[in-house]
Protein backbone atom coordinates (compact mmCIF):
# COMPACT_ATOMS: atom_id res chain seq x y z
CA UNK A 1 0.00 0.00 0.00
CA UNK A 2 1.37 3.44 -0.91
CA UNK A 3 1.95 6.23 1.57
CA UNK A 4 -1.08 8.02 0.15
CA UNK A 5 -3.19 4.86 0.48
CA UNK A 6 -2.11 4.46 4.11
CA UNK A 7 -3.03 8.08 4.87
CA UNK A 8 -6.46 7.69 3.24
CA UNK A 9 -7.06 4.42 5.11
CA UNK A 10 -6.21 6.10 8.42
CA UNK A 11 -8.61 8.94 7.66
CA UNK A 12 -11.38 6.51 6.72
CA UNK A 13 -10.80 4.52 9.92
CA UNK A 14 -10.98 7.72 11.97
CA UNK A 15 -14.17 8.76 10.17
CA UNK A 16 -15.67 5.35 10.85
CA UNK A 17 -14.97 5.66 14.59
CA UNK A 18 -15.95 9.34 14.96
CA UNK A 19 -19.25 11.21 15.05
CA UNK A 20 -20.64 14.73 14.99
CA UNK A 21 -18.43 17.73 14.29
CA UNK A 22 -15.26 15.66 14.43
CA UNK A 23 -16.59 13.44 11.64
CA UNK A 24 -17.40 16.48 9.49
CA UNK A 25 -13.88 17.87 9.96
CA UNK A 26 -12.36 14.51 9.01
CA UNK A 27 -14.61 14.26 5.93
CA UNK A 28 -13.53 17.74 4.87
CA UNK A 29 -9.89 16.74 5.30
CA UNK A 30 -10.51 13.56 3.26
CA UNK A 31 -12.21 15.59 0.54
CA UNK A 32 -9.34 18.06 0.30
CA UNK A 33 -6.80 15.26 0.18
CA UNK A 34 -8.51 12.99 -2.38
CA UNK A 35 -10.88 15.12 -4.51
CA UNK A 36 -8.38 15.88 -7.29
CA UNK A 37 -7.29 12.25 -7.46
CA UNK A 38 -10.91 11.12 -7.71
CA UNK A 39 -11.61 13.69 -10.43
CA UNK A 40 -8.82 12.09 -12.44
CA UNK A 41 -10.43 8.67 -11.98
CA UNK A 42 -13.86 10.06 -12.95
CA UNK A 43 -12.47 11.56 -16.18
CA UNK A 44 -11.44 8.08 -17.30
CA UNK A 45 -14.96 6.68 -17.05
CA UNK A 46 -17.33 9.57 -17.81
CA UNK A 47 -18.80 10.15 -21.24
CA UNK A 48 -19.46 13.83 -20.53
CA UNK A 49 -16.73 15.66 -18.61
CA UNK A 50 -19.22 18.17 -17.19
CA UNK A 51 -20.34 15.52 -14.69
CA UNK A 52 -16.98 15.22 -12.93
CA UNK A 53 -18.04 17.22 -9.86
CA UNK A 54 -21.29 15.23 -9.63
CA UNK A 55 -19.32 12.00 -9.65
CA UNK A 56 -16.96 13.12 -6.89
CA UNK A 57 -19.90 14.34 -4.80
CA UNK A 58 -21.68 11.02 -5.33
CA UNK A 59 -18.48 9.23 -4.30
CA UNK A 60 -18.41 11.04 -0.98
CA UNK A 61 -22.11 10.42 -0.41
CA UNK A 62 -21.45 6.71 -0.92
CA UNK A 63 -18.36 6.80 1.31
CA UNK A 64 -20.49 8.25 4.11
CA UNK A 65 -23.25 5.73 3.44
CA UNK A 66 -20.96 2.69 3.33
CA UNK A 67 -18.27 3.73 5.83
CA UNK A 68 -19.38 0.95 8.19
CA UNK A 69 -18.50 -1.61 5.51
CA UNK A 70 -14.97 -0.29 5.12
CA UNK A 71 -12.38 -2.86 6.18
CA UNK A 72 -9.52 -1.14 8.00
CA UNK A 73 -7.06 -3.73 6.69
CA UNK A 74 -7.80 -2.82 3.06
CA UNK A 75 -6.46 0.08 1.02
CA UNK A 76 -8.84 3.01 1.51
CA UNK A 77 -7.71 4.82 -1.60
CA UNK A 78 -8.44 1.81 -3.83
CA UNK A 79 -11.83 1.45 -2.12
CA UNK A 80 -12.66 5.08 -2.92
CA UNK A 81 -11.40 4.69 -6.51
CA UNK A 82 -13.75 1.74 -7.02
CA UNK A 83 -16.65 3.76 -5.59
CA UNK A 84 -15.76 6.60 -7.99
CA UNK A 85 -15.69 4.21 -10.94
CA UNK A 86 -19.12 2.81 -10.03
CA UNK A 87 -20.54 6.31 -9.48
CA UNK A 88 -19.26 7.39 -12.91
CA UNK A 89 -20.91 4.39 -14.58
CA UNK A 90 -24.18 5.14 -12.76
CA UNK A 91 -24.08 8.80 -13.81
CA UNK A 92 -23.43 7.78 -17.43
CA UNK A 93 -26.50 5.54 -17.31
CA UNK A 94 -28.58 8.26 -15.68
CA UNK A 95 -27.83 10.97 -18.22
CA UNK A 96 -27.62 8.92 -21.39
CA UNK A 97 -30.63 6.69 -20.89
CA UNK A 98 -32.86 9.69 -21.66
CA UNK A 99 -31.09 10.63 -24.90
CA UNK A 100 -31.55 7.35 -26.72
CA UNK A 101 -34.35 5.00 -27.51
CA UNK A 102 -37.76 5.08 -29.10
CA UNK A 103 -39.19 8.54 -29.86
CA UNK A 104 -42.11 9.62 -27.66
CA UNK A 105 -44.38 9.97 -30.69
CA UNK A 106 -43.59 6.47 -31.97
CA UNK A 107 -47.18 5.26 -31.59
CA UNK A 108 -48.93 8.37 -32.91
CA UNK A 109 -50.70 7.82 -36.21
CA UNK A 110 -49.36 11.12 -37.56
CA UNK A 111 -45.78 10.34 -36.62
CA UNK A 112 -43.20 9.58 -39.29
CA UNK A 113 -41.70 7.09 -36.82
CA UNK A 114 -44.86 5.03 -36.66
CA UNK A 115 -44.15 1.42 -37.64
CA UNK A 116 -47.61 1.05 -39.14
CA UNK A 117 -47.20 4.18 -41.30
CA UNK A 118 -43.75 3.02 -42.35
CA UNK A 119 -45.10 -0.31 -43.52
CA UNK A 120 -48.12 1.07 -45.41
CA UNK A 121 -46.07 2.11 -48.45
CA UNK A 122 -46.50 -1.24 -50.22
CA UNK A 123 -49.15 -3.93 -50.37
CA UNK A 124 -46.58 -6.68 -49.83
CA UNK A 125 -45.92 -5.31 -46.39
CA UNK A 126 -49.56 -5.28 -45.27
CA UNK A 127 -49.27 -8.73 -43.75
CA UNK A 128 -46.14 -7.73 -41.86
CA UNK A 129 -47.85 -4.51 -40.79
CA UNK A 130 -50.77 -6.46 -39.37
CA UNK A 131 -48.42 -8.89 -37.67
CA UNK A 132 -46.50 -6.03 -36.04
CA UNK A 133 -49.76 -4.45 -34.85
CA UNK A 134 -50.49 -7.65 -32.94
CA UNK A 135 -47.21 -7.47 -31.00
CA UNK A 136 -46.77 -5.97 -27.56
CA UNK A 137 -45.36 -2.43 -27.39
CA UNK A 138 -42.01 -3.80 -26.17
CA UNK A 139 -41.79 -6.13 -29.17
CA UNK A 140 -42.83 -3.28 -31.48
CA UNK A 141 -39.97 -1.21 -30.04
CA UNK A 142 -37.57 -4.07 -30.69
CA UNK A 143 -38.93 -4.46 -34.24
CA UNK A 144 -38.43 -0.75 -34.84
CA UNK A 145 -34.84 -0.78 -33.62
CA UNK A 146 -33.88 -4.03 -35.37
CA UNK A 147 -35.61 -3.71 -38.75
CA UNK A 148 -36.44 -0.03 -39.27
CA UNK A 149 -33.37 1.60 -37.72
CA UNK A 150 -31.12 -1.33 -38.68
CA UNK A 151 -29.27 -1.24 -35.36
CA UNK A 152 -27.04 -4.11 -34.37
CA UNK A 153 -28.09 -6.26 -31.45
CA UNK A 154 -25.20 -4.92 -29.36
CA UNK A 155 -26.39 -1.34 -30.01
CA UNK A 156 -29.94 -2.30 -29.04
CA UNK A 157 -28.63 -3.96 -25.88
CA UNK A 158 -26.74 -0.78 -24.99
CA UNK A 159 -29.86 1.35 -25.62
CA UNK A 160 -32.07 -0.90 -23.53
CA UNK A 161 -29.44 -1.43 -20.79
CA UNK A 162 -29.63 -5.22 -21.03
CA UNK A 163 -27.19 -7.86 -22.20
CA UNK A 164 -26.72 -8.76 -25.85
CA UNK A 165 -27.84 -12.34 -25.18
CA UNK A 166 -31.14 -11.02 -23.77
CA UNK A 167 -31.70 -8.99 -26.94
CA UNK A 168 -30.81 -12.01 -29.09
CA UNK A 169 -33.39 -14.10 -27.25
CA UNK A 170 -35.99 -11.36 -27.61
CA UNK A 171 -35.21 -11.04 -31.34
CA UNK A 172 -35.64 -14.79 -31.80
CA UNK A 173 -38.96 -14.54 -29.96
CA UNK A 174 -39.90 -11.53 -32.12
CA UNK A 175 -39.19 -13.44 -35.32
CA UNK A 176 -41.22 -16.40 -34.08
CA UNK A 177 -44.16 -14.14 -33.17
CA UNK A 178 -44.10 -12.35 -36.52
CA UNK A 179 -43.95 -15.67 -38.40
CA UNK A 180 -46.82 -16.99 -36.30
CA UNK A 181 -48.89 -13.89 -37.07
CA UNK A 182 -48.02 -14.11 -40.79
CA UNK A 183 -49.24 -17.73 -40.89
CA UNK A 184 -52.60 -16.53 -39.56
CA UNK A 185 -52.86 -14.04 -42.43
CA UNK A 186 -51.92 -16.66 -45.03
CA UNK A 187 -54.88 -18.82 -43.98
Amino acid sequence: MSYFGVAVSKLLTQIKKSSGAERLDLLDKLYQRTANHLKGIAILYLTDKSHIEDTVEETFVRVIRYIDRFNEASDGYNWMCKITENAAHDINKLYYREDVGIPDNFYDESSRFNVQAYLEDSEERNAVKEAVKQLTPEMQDLYYLEYVCNLSRSDIARLKNVSKSTISKRCARLEALVLEELKKFDD
